[in-house]
């Protein structure tokens, strides 16, 4: 957000300045974004660890790796909290708040995209995402199911250039991914 543009609308807009003083209360903008106030900044934050470790100067393979395993885990805490959907009610149940809702499908490609795409020539990055994708489909909701699906294809798609060792290993994880994938596509069908 830039400063000067809008926060927020008030409906009905004479009701603005009754709430500016509850909103300057609840509401701090700084220069930064906060973990506490928006889960997908960490995210975003260790997508950058990973990729400057995986970048050509400094090739560090193990962080690029431990960043993925991070990443796994960052959604499976948000998938095991109640998803929030934009809505924010006063005790009287009326709609008081609404902002767009953090889809955990978008937090998904936000988590694999930049890491595949910096991960071309480094198999155990793609093979260890095509891991965290076998771990988490049992434990994400459906939504994110197709997500995982095309991020796996996408991985197998990247690695085209492997040597022939590399490639087999990357293979047989991709094959698991999608094995687990279809097992929660037959549960469900």
């Amino acid at each position: 957000m830039l400063r000067g543009e809008p926060l927020a609308a008030v409906v009905p807009a004479d009701k603005a300045g009754a709430l500016e003083a509850a909103v300057d209360r609840g509401i701090h903008i700084g220069r930064h974004r906060t973990l506490t106030q928006d889960s997908e900044f960490g995210i975003a934050q260790v997508v950058e660890i990973a990729i400057r470790a995986l970048s050509p100067a400094v090739n560090d393979t193990f962080t690029g790796v431990a960043s993925v395993d991070w990443l796994a885990d960052a959604l499976l805490t948000l998938a095991e909290r109640p998803p929030l959907e934009g809505n924010w009610y006063d005790t009287g149940s009326r709609l008081r708040v609404w902002m767009p809702p953090v889809r955990l499908e978008r937090l998904a490609k936000l988590a694999f995209d930049q890491i595949r795409q910096a991960s071309t020539t480094t198999p155990a990055v793609l093979i260890r995402q095509l891991e965290a994708i076998r771990r988490l489909a049992p434990r994400l909701l459906a939504a994110c199911h197709q997500a995982l699906s095309d991020q796996a294809d996408a991985i197998l798609e990247t690695a085209s250039t492997l040597v022939a060792l590399d490639r087999r290993d990357l293979d047989a994880a991709y094959h698991r991914a999608h094995a687990a994938l279809e097992a929660l596509h037959r549960q469900r069908g």
